[in-house]
């Protein structure tokens, strides 16, 4: 069982209470996920990545820079500016310091 909550980059899916105690837009406790490699469930983690957003950003790989998510349809530059916390173009999906 999980909780959904509505923020303001989109609707959030914590699976458990832990993971909303550290409030939205926090990457304590998050992963850094590699956008070049992360599978579409990985993508499905980030703040604001649906099903289909993921499914977007997989077939446009690779991406040499975070910013050229902004060329994957729905995801603007503020989705853009969220996210840039939260990914990586290289190295492996790990845990955010």
């Amino acid at each position: 069982m999980g909780i959904f909550a509505v923020g303001s980059a989109g609707i959030y899916f914590f699976r458990d209470v832990s993971d909303v105690a550290g409030g939205f837009g926090s990457s304590e406790g998050s992963l850094i996920v590699n956008i070049n490699t992360a599978g579409i469930d990985e993508l499905e983690t980030l703040p604001g990545i649906g099903p289909a957003l993921a499914s977007l950003i997989v077939t446009g790989r690779p991406y040499a820079i975070v910013d050229e998510l902004d060329r994957v349809r729905g995801i603007g530059p503020s989705l853009v500016q969220s996210l840039r916390p939260l990914v990586t173009v290289d190295g492996d999906t790990r845990d955010a310091e």
